[in-house]
């Protein structure tokens, strides 16, 4: 999630009445170190699991939703544009990039529209690098180290940190293609990336990375489980 949201979520802390807890106590409260949630505060930590986030907002009595809801800062921009030499470098016009909407896994599962206030970041790239005419959120691939959700089942094609831009237009099945997918663990929806496939009215998700399991959904009982096709990634080596 982005770094403005621990800023946020500090300040919201504060005025539901949790400010004059101490830290320590507070980070028990929410099942979290208490070295992690300084770090979220502060706007420091990376790639936050989306739990860490649920158990956050129900440690001041929230849900996710209504954690996001509220306002939040201006989002941070990305720009990424990608070119052979410099003669390729195109003179910049502003139809020549499209921002794309960064949001969390659960809210990507959840909204058929994102609201603006559960945007988080906006990636703008240009059109030689992911084409015109989509219907495009983006995700940030997270690592919740054995969680509920995990980032590295797609490893070493997309691993933590990625960014993933999925056309939600795009839903039907082609192999050796990934999809993101809704998945429910328990009480909680989020989204997962896999290979797919379909045998009757079972969906296959079949992760690259040989340590992790195949997955499966009955579409009797989620008969719309696919978010849309992945149709660009991005990868940081900070």
């Amino acid at each position: 999630m982005a770094t403005n949201l621990g800023k946020k979520f500090k300040a919201l802390r504060h005025k539901r009445g949790y400010g004059d807890m101490s830290g320590r106590k507070f980070a028990k409260l929410a099942h979290i170190s208490h070295p992690h949630l300084s770090k979220i505060e502060k706007g420091k930590a990376k790639n936050v699991r989306e739990t860490t986030w649920i158990n956050l907002a129900s440690a001041i009595g929230l849900t996710l939703d209504e954690f996001l809801e509220s306002p939040e800062e201006n989002p941070k921009i990305h720009k990424i544009l990608w070119v052979n030499s410099i003669s390729d470098i195109p003179k910049i016009n502003q139809d020549d990039f499209i921002s794309i909407p960064m949001v969390v896994g659960a809210i990507a599962a959840g909204h058929a529209i994102i609201p603006e206030e559960y945007i988080e970041e906006i990636a703008i790239i240009h059109v030689n690098q992911i084409g015109k005419g989509r219907n495009l959120i983006g995700i940030r691939i997270e690592n919740d180290k054995g969680g509920e959700f995990t980032g590295r089942s797609m490893e070493p094609i997309i691993g933590p940190g990625d960014i993933v831009a999925i056309d939600k237009n795009d839903i039907e099945i082609f192999p050796n293609r990934m999809y993101a997918v809704k998945v429910r663990k328990g009480d909680i929806v989020g989204s997962t990336i896999k290979f797919i496939e379909r045998q009757e009215n079972i969906l296959i998700l079949r992760p690259k990375n040989e340590l992790f399991r195949i997955e499966t959904i009955d579409l009797n009982e989620d008969p719309e489980p696919i978010i849309g096709r992945v149709v660009w990634a991005w990868r940081s080596f900070k």
